[in-house]
Protein backbone atom coordinates (compact mmCIF):
# COMPACT_ATOMS: atom_id res chain seq x y z
CA UNK A 1 0.00 0.00 0.00
CA UNK A 2 2.98 2.31 0.52
CA UNK A 3 4.82 1.50 -2.43
CA UNK A 4 0.97 2.31 -4.75
CA UNK A 5 0.48 5.52 -2.53
CA UNK A 6 4.19 6.72 -3.22
CA UNK A 7 3.53 6.14 -6.70
CA UNK A 8 -0.11 8.34 -6.49
CA UNK A 9 1.69 10.84 -4.90
CA UNK A 10 4.76 11.12 -7.51
CA UNK A 11 1.81 11.99 -9.82
CA UNK A 12 0.16 14.49 -7.97
CA UNK A 13 2.86 16.25 -8.08
CA UNK A 14 3.84 15.22 -11.57
CA UNK A 15 0.60 17.10 -12.38
CA UNK A 16 1.19 20.37 -10.17
CA UNK A 17 4.61 20.55 -11.95
CA UNK A 18 3.51 20.47 -15.19
CA UNK A 19 0.58 22.87 -14.61
CA UNK A 20 3.38 24.86 -14.16
CA UNK A 21 5.93 24.63 -16.97
CA UNK A 22 5.91 27.28 -19.52
CA UNK A 23 4.39 26.68 -22.87
CA UNK A 24 7.82 25.80 -24.08
CA UNK A 25 9.02 22.81 -22.40
CA UNK A 26 8.43 19.58 -23.44
CA UNK A 27 5.06 17.74 -22.00
CA UNK A 28 3.19 14.73 -21.74
CA UNK A 29 0.08 13.76 -24.32
CA UNK A 30 -1.98 15.04 -21.99
CA UNK A 31 -0.77 18.22 -19.91
CA UNK A 32 -0.18 19.44 -23.39
CA UNK A 33 -4.25 19.70 -23.91
CA UNK A 34 -5.28 20.01 -20.29
CA UNK A 35 -6.23 22.78 -18.52
CA UNK A 36 -6.03 24.46 -14.87
CA UNK A 37 -9.77 22.79 -13.92
CA UNK A 38 -8.30 19.44 -15.53
CA UNK A 39 -5.15 19.76 -13.50
CA UNK A 40 -6.79 20.46 -10.48
CA UNK A 41 -9.70 17.66 -10.80
CA UNK A 42 -7.02 15.18 -11.78
CA UNK A 43 -5.05 15.52 -8.04
CA UNK A 44 -8.56 15.17 -6.42
CA UNK A 45 -8.97 11.76 -8.46
CA UNK A 46 -5.67 10.87 -8.12
CA UNK A 47 -6.43 11.86 -4.35
CA UNK A 48 -9.36 9.59 -3.93
CA UNK A 49 -7.58 6.66 -5.51
CA UNK A 50 -4.94 6.51 -1.99
CA UNK A 51 -8.55 7.03 -0.05
CA UNK A 52 -9.95 3.62 -1.19
CA UNK A 53 -6.31 2.04 -1.73
CA UNK A 54 -6.22 0.31 1.22
CA UNK A 55 -9.61 -1.55 0.82
CA UNK A 56 -9.01 -2.86 -3.00
CA UNK A 57 -5.34 -4.29 -2.41
CA UNK A 58 -5.54 -7.84 -3.51
CA UNK A 59 -4.61 -10.77 -1.48
CA UNK A 60 -1.80 -10.81 0.51
CA UNK A 61 -0.08 -14.19 -1.50
CA UNK A 62 0.25 -12.03 -4.98
CA UNK A 63 1.52 -8.73 -3.49
CA UNK A 64 5.21 -9.80 -3.09
CA UNK A 65 7.35 -7.55 -4.74
CA UNK A 66 8.95 -8.95 -8.25
CA UNK A 67 11.95 -7.88 -10.59
CA UNK A 68 10.15 -6.46 -13.65
CA UNK A 69 12.23 -6.63 -17.48
CA UNK A 70 9.83 -3.73 -19.01
CA UNK A 71 12.09 -4.52 -22.85
CA UNK A 72 11.95 -8.54 -23.18
CA UNK A 73 11.32 -9.01 -27.15
CA UNK A 74 13.42 -11.45 -29.80
CA UNK A 75 15.63 -8.34 -29.83
CA UNK A 76 16.93 -8.23 -26.05
CA UNK A 77 17.14 -12.59 -25.55
CA UNK A 78 19.93 -14.32 -26.67
CA UNK A 79 20.30 -17.80 -27.19
CA UNK A 80 23.24 -20.46 -27.28
CA UNK A 81 24.57 -20.64 -30.44
CA UNK A 82 24.71 -24.84 -30.60
CA UNK A 83 21.08 -25.08 -28.37
CA UNK A 84 18.18 -22.88 -29.28
CA UNK A 85 16.25 -23.47 -25.81
CA UNK A 86 18.90 -22.46 -24.03
CA UNK A 87 19.06 -18.99 -22.95
CA UNK A 88 22.48 -17.61 -22.79
CA UNK A 89 22.20 -13.71 -21.88
CA UNK A 90 19.07 -11.10 -22.05
CA UNK A 91 20.23 -7.25 -22.34
CA UNK A 92 18.59 -3.88 -22.03
CA UNK A 93 17.79 -3.96 -18.22
CA UNK A 94 18.11 -0.10 -17.54
CA UNK A 95 14.26 -0.02 -17.26
CA UNK A 96 14.04 -2.98 -14.53
CA UNK A 97 12.30 -2.34 -11.84
CA UNK A 98 10.75 -4.46 -8.89
CA UNK A 99 7.22 -3.70 -7.56
CA UNK A 100 4.58 -5.54 -6.13
CA UNK A 101 4.10 -9.07 -8.53
CA UNK A 102 0.01 -8.39 -9.30
CA UNK A 103 1.12 -5.29 -10.74
CA UNK A 104 3.02 -6.86 -13.54
CA UNK A 105 0.95 -9.75 -13.72
CA UNK A 106 0.64 -9.74 -17.82
CA UNK A 107 2.32 -11.64 -20.68
CA UNK A 108 5.60 -10.21 -22.08
CA UNK A 109 5.71 -8.15 -25.54
CA UNK A 110 7.12 -11.62 -26.86
CA UNK A 111 4.30 -13.53 -26.25
CA UNK A 112 1.36 -11.49 -26.24
CA UNK A 113 -0.79 -10.27 -29.17
CA UNK A 114 -4.39 -8.99 -29.51
CA UNK A 115 -6.26 -12.29 -30.89
CA UNK A 116 -9.23 -13.42 -28.97
CA UNK A 117 -7.92 -15.65 -26.50
CA UNK A 118 -9.05 -18.51 -24.00
CA UNK A 119 -7.49 -19.15 -20.46
CA UNK A 120 -6.86 -22.63 -19.14
CA UNK A 121 -5.88 -26.08 -20.51
CA UNK A 122 -8.16 -25.91 -24.00
CA UNK A 123 -6.48 -27.33 -27.69
CA UNK A 124 -6.13 -24.57 -30.12
CA UNK A 125 -6.86 -25.41 -33.59
CA UNK A 126 -7.39 -23.41 -37.09
CA UNK A 127 -11.07 -23.00 -37.39
CA UNK A 128 -13.78 -25.39 -38.42
CA UNK A 129 -14.37 -23.58 -42.22
CA UNK A 130 -10.63 -22.98 -42.38
CA UNK A 131 -11.14 -25.07 -45.98
CA UNK A 132 -13.36 -22.88 -47.32
CA UNK A 133 -11.35 -19.27 -46.60
CA UNK A 134 -9.53 -17.58 -49.25
CA UNK A 135 -5.56 -17.91 -49.48
CA UNK A 136 -4.71 -14.71 -47.85
CA UNK A 137 -7.32 -15.81 -44.75
CA UNK A 138 -6.00 -19.24 -44.59
CA UNK A 139 -2.90 -17.30 -44.06
CA UNK A 140 -3.83 -15.30 -41.58
CA UNK A 141 -5.87 -17.95 -39.51
CA UNK A 142 -2.52 -19.52 -39.35
CA UNK A 143 -0.75 -16.86 -38.10
CA UNK A 144 -3.12 -16.10 -35.48
CA UNK A 145 -2.54 -19.75 -34.05
CA UNK A 146 0.46 -19.49 -33.89
CA UNK A 147 0.70 -16.29 -32.03
CA UNK A 148 -2.16 -17.90 -29.81
CA UNK A 149 -0.11 -21.20 -29.08
CA UNK A 150 3.20 -19.08 -28.34
CA UNK A 151 1.27 -17.10 -26.01
CA UNK A 152 -0.96 -20.13 -24.58
CA UNK A 153 2.65 -22.15 -23.85
CA UNK A 154 3.76 -19.20 -21.71
CA UNK A 155 0.19 -19.62 -19.70
CA UNK A 156 0.43 -22.74 -19.12
CA UNK A 157 4.34 -23.41 -18.55
CA UNK A 158 3.93 -20.67 -16.17
CA UNK A 159 1.50 -22.51 -14.27
CA UNK A 160 3.67 -25.11 -14.05
CA UNK A 161 6.98 -23.29 -13.27
CA UNK A 162 6.21 -19.80 -11.87
CA UNK A 163 2.33 -20.47 -10.21
CA UNK A 164 2.73 -17.62 -7.84
CA UNK A 165 2.84 -15.41 -11.20
CA UNK A 166 -0.33 -17.99 -13.10
CA UNK A 167 -2.16 -16.91 -9.42
CA UNK A 168 -1.66 -13.40 -9.92
CA UNK A 169 -2.76 -13.28 -13.89
CA UNK A 170 -6.03 -14.99 -12.71
CA UNK A 171 -6.59 -12.62 -10.14
CA UNK A 172 -5.90 -9.53 -12.01
CA UNK A 173 -7.64 -10.85 -15.60
CA UNK A 174 -11.43 -9.89 -14.94
CA UNK A 175 -12.09 -7.43 -17.50
CA UNK A 176 -15.54 -6.62 -15.67
CA UNK A 177 -13.83 -5.82 -12.25
CA UNK A 178 -12.08 -1.82 -12.05
CA UNK A 179 -9.37 -3.04 -9.90
CA UNK A 180 -8.03 -5.34 -12.50
CA UNK A 181 -7.49 -2.03 -14.43
CA UNK A 182 -7.13 0.81 -11.96
CA UNK A 183 -3.40 0.19 -10.50
CA UNK A 184 -1.79 -0.12 -13.98
CA UNK A 185 -3.72 3.14 -15.21
CA UNK A 186 -2.52 5.18 -11.66
CA UNK A 187 0.89 4.32 -12.18
CA UNK A 188 1.00 6.38 -15.89
CA UNK A 189 -1.77 8.81 -15.29
CA UNK A 190 0.26 12.22 -15.42
CA UNK A 191 0.66 11.26 -18.58
CA UNK A 192 -2.64 9.65 -19.79
CA UNK A 193 -4.73 12.39 -17.80
CA UNK A 194 -7.70 11.94 -15.42
CA UNK A 195 -10.21 10.94 -17.68
CA UNK A 196 -9.33 7.01 -17.80
CA UNK A 197 -8.73 7.20 -13.84
CA UNK A 198 -12.34 9.13 -13.20
CA UNK A 199 -13.89 6.57 -15.25
CA UNK A 200 -12.18 3.29 -13.28
CA UNK A 201 -13.20 5.12 -10.04
CA UNK A 202 -16.82 5.43 -10.70
CA UNK A 203 -16.89 2.21 -10.97
CA UNK A 204 -15.29 0.91 -8.60
CA UNK A 205 -17.57 3.54 -6.33
CA UNK A 206 -20.49 1.34 -8.21
CA UNK A 207 -19.20 -2.11 -7.48
CA UNK A 208 -17.92 -0.78 -3.95
CA UNK A 209 -20.36 -3.60 -2.15
CA UNK A 210 -18.83 -6.26 -4.45
CA UNK A 211 -15.12 -5.36 -4.38
CA UNK A 212 -15.10 -5.24 -0.56
CA UNK A 213 -16.90 -8.10 -0.05
CA UNK A 214 -14.12 -10.05 -1.09
CA UNK A 215 -11.83 -8.81 0.83
CA UNK A 216 -13.98 -9.10 4.13
CA UNK A 217 -14.59 -5.35 4.56
CA UNK A 218 -17.85 -3.69 5.47
CA UNK A 219 -17.67 -0.16 5.11
CA UNK A 220 -19.52 2.85 2.98
CA UNK A 221 -17.51 3.66 0.06
CA UNK A 222 -15.68 6.60 1.29
CA UNK A 223 -15.38 8.54 -2.31
CA UNK A 224 -18.92 9.94 -3.09
CA UNK A 225 -20.07 10.10 -6.79
CA UNK A 226 -24.02 11.54 -8.07
CA UNK A 227 -25.89 10.71 -10.17
CA UNK A 228 -25.61 13.43 -12.41
CA UNK A 229 -21.68 13.62 -12.16
CA UNK A 230 -21.61 10.17 -13.49
CA UNK A 231 -23.64 11.37 -16.16
CA UNK A 232 -21.36 13.80 -17.25
CA UNK A 233 -18.27 12.17 -16.83
CA UNK A 234 -19.46 9.44 -18.79
CA UNK A 235 -20.67 11.97 -21.68
CA UNK A 236 -17.34 13.65 -21.48
CA UNK A 237 -15.41 10.54 -21.57
CA UNK A 238 -17.07 9.61 -24.83
CA UNK A 239 -16.73 12.42 -26.49
CA UNK A 240 -13.11 12.92 -25.38
CA UNK A 241 -12.46 9.02 -25.83
CA UNK A 242 -13.56 9.73 -29.57
CA UNK A 243 -11.19 12.69 -30.26
CA UNK A 244 -8.29 10.59 -28.23
CA UNK A 245 -9.02 8.07 -31.05
CA UNK A 246 -8.99 10.10 -34.06
CA UNK A 247 -5.68 11.69 -32.60
CA UNK A 248 -3.88 8.85 -31.58
CA UNK A 249 -4.85 6.22 -35.23
CA UNK A 250 -3.48 9.23 -37.05
CA UNK A 251 0.04 9.73 -35.37
CA UNK A 252 0.46 5.93 -35.03
CA UNK A 253 0.09 6.19 -39.11
CA UNK A 254 2.82 8.92 -39.42
CA UNK A 255 5.11 7.29 -36.37
CA UNK A 256 4.13 3.70 -35.79
CA UNK A 257 2.59 2.00 -32.71
CA UNK A 258 5.69 3.01 -31.02
CA UNK A 259 6.46 6.04 -32.41
CA UNK A 260 9.92 4.07 -33.36
CA UNK A 261 10.86 4.40 -37.13
CA UNK A 262 14.26 2.24 -38.60
CA UNK A 263 17.05 4.56 -39.24
CA UNK A 264 16.97 4.38 -43.33
CA UNK A 265 13.67 5.63 -42.79
CA UNK A 266 13.87 8.41 -40.07
CA UNK A 267 14.52 11.29 -42.88
CA UNK A 268 11.22 10.18 -44.51
CA UNK A 269 9.24 9.89 -41.30
CA UNK A 270 10.37 13.36 -40.03
CA UNK A 271 9.19 15.07 -43.51
CA UNK A 272 6.17 13.53 -42.85
CA UNK A 273 5.41 14.66 -39.50
CA UNK A 274 6.48 18.20 -40.53
CA UNK A 275 3.66 18.25 -43.34
CA UNK A 276 1.12 16.93 -40.85
CA UNK A 277 1.74 19.35 -37.76
CA UNK A 278 -1.67 21.33 -39.33
CA UNK A 279 -3.70 18.00 -39.19
CA UNK A 280 -2.07 17.19 -35.36
CA UNK A 281 -2.91 20.56 -34.33
CA UNK A 282 -6.75 20.64 -35.31
CA UNK A 283 -7.16 17.19 -33.61
CA UNK A 284 -5.38 18.41 -30.34
CA UNK A 285 -7.58 21.06 -30.29
CA UNK A 286 -10.41 18.82 -30.80
CA UNK A 287 -9.27 17.31 -27.64
CA UNK A 288 -9.28 20.43 -25.84
CA UNK A 289 -13.08 21.31 -26.82
CA UNK A 290 -14.02 17.68 -25.18
CA UNK A 291 -12.32 18.52 -21.71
Amino acid sequence: MEYLAAITKREICSVQNFNLASPGDTLPFWERVSTPSSSKLHVKLLEQFITVLPYIIPPSEIIQPILMHQDLHFDNIFVDETDPSKVSGIIDWQATYSSPIFTQSRFPSIFDCEDPYTWGAVHLTLPEHFDTLSIEEKKLAEDSLGRLRLKKFYELASRKMNPLLAKAMDAMRNDECPTSFIFYIVQQSAFDGPIPLRELLIQIYEQWDQITRRNGVTLKCPIPFTEEEIKQARQQAEEWGESFSEFENFRASLLGKDGWVPHEQYEEAKRAFENSKGELERLRNGLEHTL
